[in-house]
């Protein structure tokens, strides 16, 4: 794509142009996710960091200072979201780690430490298979604390919605705990 070209459809991106945003993301969204994946080495969770580089570009296109080419803005965002993500699984990994030692304190059995790390993977493997979007409003939740409005806000959706998808996340979890 030429850099006029280039420049015209910022322009029209950020006036918020249809037309214009369906071509952005049919143009790059293959090329972030690959990014992404490049990092992550996640197939689902590229895809869906890569929609969030788009929402989040969606919603500050007008405030969007683009000094270099619209795919080397969205490209630094790509990796910036997968590296945030990183950090945040790092994070979360770390907390978790700490808290081992509390729940372990108390004297178990072998049979109950093969019992609860059965449970542990049930739950990991239910949740991975969550739908995308109910997969990721679970995780910011419970594994980032970010509250209810705090991801309605994040996500562009009504809180009422994020309420809905914990509340099925929750029920297929329980289902699936009921079931092994």
């Amino acid at each position: 794509m030429k850099s006029s070209d280039n420049t015209d459809l910022l322009l029209r991106f950020k006036h918020g142009e249809q037309s214009a945003v369906k071509q952005v993301f049919h143009d790059y969204y293959p090329l972030m996710c690959q990014n992404i994946f490049r990092i992550i080495q996640d197939k689902e969770t590229a895809e869906d960091l890569a929609q969030n580089v788009f929402i989040r570009a969606w919603r500050k296109r007008e405030q969007l200072a683009i000094t270099t080419s619209l795919p080397g803005y969205l490209r630094k965002m790509a990796i910036n979201e997968a590296l945030y993500y990183l950090r945040r699984q790092s994070e979360r990994r770390s907390i978790l780690e700490r808290q081992q030692p509390s729940v372990s304190a108390a004297p178990t059995t072998p049979l109950e430490e093969v019992m609860r790390n059965e449970t542990a993977s049930q739950i990991v493997a239910t949740i991975q298979q969550l739908p995308p979007r109910c997969r990721t409003i679970f995780t910011l939740n419970r594994e980032q604390g970010l509250s209810y409005r705090e991801i309605a806000e994040r996500l562009d959706i009504r809180p009422k919605t994020v309420e809905n998808q914990i509340a099925k996340a929750l029920r297929i979890l329980r289902h699936s705990l009921q079931a092994a």
